[in-house]
């Protein structure tokens, strides 16, 4: 992905930039504002997972719907939660995961997911935007995770 580029994400214009994440001058942003290897994300994220980071109370809330919203945060099913995303209706979202899994996505091509139920995280890093974000691949790679 070249500085610049520009696609549609259903029907808007989206400009990207991935020089300004390693510019110290660029405005701070939370969108795009973290790089690591899978192998850095999968450690941090397994110790939400595992309770090793954060005191017991901390993490539960951030497994726990903190806002309800008509915009259901990754569409029906989900609910915004302080992590990400909470799974609060599987059949409703159409999925093999547990009721409160939290996962989230970004638009430079990234997914994870965390299914304290089932007891495993997933991390996709891609350079795919938008399909590493929320298309066919990201849905493939759950369900091979599950072995649907």
């Amino acid at each position: 992905m070249a500085d610049d580029d520009h696609a549609n994400f259903f029907g808007k214009p989206v400009a990207f930039c991935p020089v300004r994440l390693l510019d110290p001058k660029a405005y701070p942003s939370g969108g795009a504002g973290m790089a690591g290897t899978a192998r850095d994300v999968l450690t941090f994220l397994e110790t939400l997972r595992t309770g090793e980071l954060l005191q017991p109370q901390t993490r539960s809330a951030m497994f726990k719907v903190q806002a309800l919203t008509r915009a259901q945060a990754e569409g029906p099913g989900w609910e915004f939660g302080f992590g990400g995303a909470v799974l609060v209706d599987p059949k409703a979202a159409a999925t093999p995961q547990a009721r409160g899994t939290l996962q989230w996505n970004g638009a430079y091509g990234h997914k994870w997911f965390i299914d304290p139920a089932n007891e495993f995280t997933v991390v996709a890093l891609t350079n795919t935007a938008f399909e590493g974000m929320v298309g066919r691949f990201t849905a493939d790679i759950r369900n091979a995770v599950y072995g649907n």
